[in-house]
This record gives C-alpha cells, structure tokens and sequence, in this order.
C-alpha cells in the first residue's frame, strides 16, 4: 500500500490511520456471545428457585455485574461455588457475560410479600439514604447494583452480610446497627419494586 506522503501531515494522518487498523484494538463486550458463556450462571440464578438464595442477574448494571464476577473469580468474595463456577473466566468472558445480564429486562421473583414489612422496609430505607447510591427507584448505577425486584431471600441474608461486617458496605457504620427483622423488612421492601 502507497501512501502520499506529498505533505508531512497527511502522511502522518495516513500512517496513524494504517497503524490503527493494524492495531487488535480493545474489545468490546459481545452479549450474544455473553449469553453461551452464561448457561452456568442460569442454572442457580434464576427466577423462584427454591434451593437457592441467589440473585437474578438481568438487568444489572454492567459495571457492578462485572466487579462483583472478578471479586469472585481473584478470591477477594467468599464464596467457595461461586469461586469454582467462574474461576476458569477469561476478562473476556467476565465482559461478554456482564453485557449479557445488563442488557436483559429485569426478572422478579414472584414471592408473596408482606405488606406490613414492606411499610417498614420503606421507612429503613429512606432513614439508612440507600436511595442516594441506588438511585431513587433502586434501580442501580454503574458499580451499585439494582436492589428493585431483588428476591427478599437473597437480600436479607446480604443485609445481615452487611450487618455482621461480613461484606464491605459504604454505609457499614449505620448498617452494623440494624435489627435482623429489619433487614427482612427492607428486602421486602426492595423485592416489592419494578
């Protein structure tokens, strides 16, 4: 391939634009291909299952589905099936299969929830400000995951993670001070939400 090199910038410009196509680039996450790679996952993380305490996955932010799989796979997250099932991950696989998940509609559990716990869930809530990183509908962002719709199972034994110290938090201090019944009521409250 000839270039012009006629005048300096324009050979500059047109050797940059050659070494860029040359490059490998950095690869973007394929949800198509994060979707193969994810059949594991949904064997435990889906929807009503009665064996398992574990959170669906969809419709997590990217980013936290991501962080939370490395924590895994490097060890620094207990949690000794978890750390089997993505132990062999490559970055790219951690990638495709966070794409996956966050590009998909949000799936509840269809748990019957109690009123009353949810009132009080709500009133924890606002007092411990979870809406102020969680976002105001509970939704999640980037690195925060969504807790709207989050089976209260899983969210209240990771409340009592959280209130134990057993789990990091931002809000450890104020959570550490949490009634048990209490984190019940805020995962109703949370499994209540779209």
């Amino acid at each position: 391939m000839n270039l012009p090199i006629s005048a300096p910038s324009s050979g500059l410009a047109g050797l940059a634009v050659l070494l860029l196509g040359l490059s490998p680039g950095v690869a973007h996450p394929d949800a198509a291909a994060g979707e193969r790679k994810a059949q594991l996952c949904l064997l435990c993380h889906k929807p009503n299952n009665p064996a398992a305490y574990v959170p669906t996955l969809e419709g997590q932010p990217r980013q936290y589905l991501y962080n939370q799989i490395t924590a895994y796979r490097e060890k620094r997250r207990p949690g000794d099936i978890m750390q089997t099932n993505v132990g062999w991950l490559t970055e790219t696989d951690i990638r495709d299969i966070a794409d996956f998940f966050a590009s998909r509609q949000p799936v509840r559990a269809s748990l019957i929830l109690d009123p009353a716990k949810m009132a009080l869930g709500r009133v924890k809530a606002d007092e411990l400000r979870c809406g102020e990183c969680h976002r105001a509908d509970f939704t999640g962002l980037e690195a925060v995951p969504r807790l709207a719709g989050l089976d209260p199972r899983y969210g209240t034994a990771q409340i009592i993670e959280f209130t134990a110290g057993k789990r990091p938090h931002p809000m450890l201090n104020a959570m550490r001070q949490l009634p048990a019944e209490h984190a019940e009521a805020l995962a109703q409250f949370f499994a209540g939400l779209e």
